[in-house]
């Protein structure tokens, strides 16, 4: 679903949202549903106090429908919400996703892994015709064509990073943890209030979250993930059963301004600033 954190207009957001969508769906009706950790889920997304307006992207998923309170009053723990909605979307767990991604990109051939640090993206040798940039941002890739020479686009993937690399004072870090437990019986996504999440994955259950503004740390906070837990097993107790597997945490990159932006410096590179999921 699309997901907006600062500045971004609505519309770009749904844009992005639609098109990820698709190609989530065309993956999910393919061979490739399973190796590439995309599946199909029920989605929904409950409020303790004032129910929002319906979405704008509410025509992007599948099956959105209207949760009422009399709806809830006999789900037991969720009782103490008011409303909200469902529908079905798409997960793809970044588990497996990412590591499919690396194997088609290897299938192609003529691959070379170099480890190494850059200071400036000026140390880069020429010729190539994508350059990513992994600096802690999740992998867009950002559509600037408009701006860019037809011989060669360099896109840039720069998370917080950028605030040496570039040298961009604009960006502000936003810090995201989560525990992974194994919960193999829940099999639907649940946000509780638009700030707790469950989601399944492949092997595992996302359990979260923060989103703590200006926070630059990336070490796991205990008090956070005491919270986390707590407040959702609260809504879903079968939870208090789980193994936790592991806690993560990342402070992402977030502009206050569209975040899909073309430097004027390079003509070639374009910046995205993204999320990325434990």
């Amino acid at each position: 679903m699309p997901y907006q954190i600062v500045g971004t207009p609505e519309d770009v957001v749904n844009r992005w949202g639609r098109t990820s969508f698709e190609h989530l769906a065309r993956l999910h009706h393919s061979a490739d549903a399973g190796p590439s950790g995309v599946q199909l889920v029920t989605k929904f997304g409950l409020y303790s106090s004032e129910v929002p307006e319906r979405p704008s992207w509410q025509d992007i998923v599948y099956r959105f429908q209207d949760i009422t309170a009399a709806q809830l009053a006999s789900m037991g723990s969720l009782k103490a919400f008011q409303g909200g909605f469902a529908c079905e979307t798409f997960v793809a767990d970044p588990t497996v996703y990412l590591p499919w991604l690396h194997g088609r990109i290897d299938a192609l051939g003529g691959v070379k892994r170099v480890t190494g640090k850059v200071a400036s993206l000026t140390e880069l040798p020429e010729g190539y015709a994508a350059i990513f940039n992994c600096t802690g941002a999740s992998l867009f890739i950002v559509d600037c064509a408009h701006s860019l020479t037809p011989r060669a686009h360099m896109n840039a993937r720069a998370g917080l990073g950028s605030l040496q690399l570039l040298g961009d004072d604009a960006l502000l870090p936003i810090r995201g943890q989560v525990l992974r437990v194994r919960a193999p019986w829940i099999k639907h996504s649940w946000t509780f209030d638009g700030t707790h999440y469950v989601i399944p994955n492949v092997n595992s259950v996302v359990v979260g979250g923060t989103q703590q503004r200006g926070n630059f740390s990336e070490a796991v906070d205990a008090v956070d993930s005491a919270s986390i837990f707590e407040t959702c097993a609260r809504y879903i107790p079968s939870l208090r059963g789980a193994e936790v597997l592991y806690e993560w945490v990342r402070a992402v990159a977030a502009l206050p301004v569209d975040p899909a932006r073309c430097d004027k410096r390079r003509q070639q590179l374009a910046v995205w600033h993204g999320r990325l999921s434990g």
